[in-house]
């Protein structure tokens, strides 16, 4: 039997602030904290791991959770991570807005990243 598209489990959730957490008890307000979400409409990405998950059900009435596929692209036009930031202050994104995580981009992002950090002047 071969596993579906479906039936594969995230890896990562982008969750979302839906409702406000004030009128909440105190342990719903320190979770929230917890998680990153301190304004309404702010997204975090979390990990699926036992322990975020129980967090994440603790305060799911005032979250929205979408599952993040992660996408290995294997087009042979590649963009340069670099030649997308147009300051030192921007970070590349590796999230496309249909919720796909793209993990090319990220590596290439890392090595890029690893190449300049051993480059540092000595001293």
């Amino acid at each position: 039997m071969a596993a579906s598209k479906a039936s594969e489990i995230p890896k990562l959730f982008a969750v979302t602030l839906i409702r406000s957490g004030i009128r909440q008890p105190y342990w719903e307000k320190r979770t929230l904290k917890a998680l990153g979400l301190t304004k309404l409409h702010k997204t975090v990405i979390h990990k699926n791991s036992p322990s975020v998950n129980g967090q994440l059900n603790a305060v799911k009435h005032l979250i929205s959770i979408k599952p993040i596929e992660v996408v290995w692209n294997t087009d042979a036009t590649k963009v340069d991570v670099d030649s997308q930031s147009s300051s030192e202050n921007d970070k590349p994104v590796f999230l496309k807005e249909n919720g796909s995580f793209d993990m090319d981009k990220y590596v290439q992002h890392c090595k890029n990243e690893s190449r300049s950090k051993s480059k540092s002047p000595d001293y």
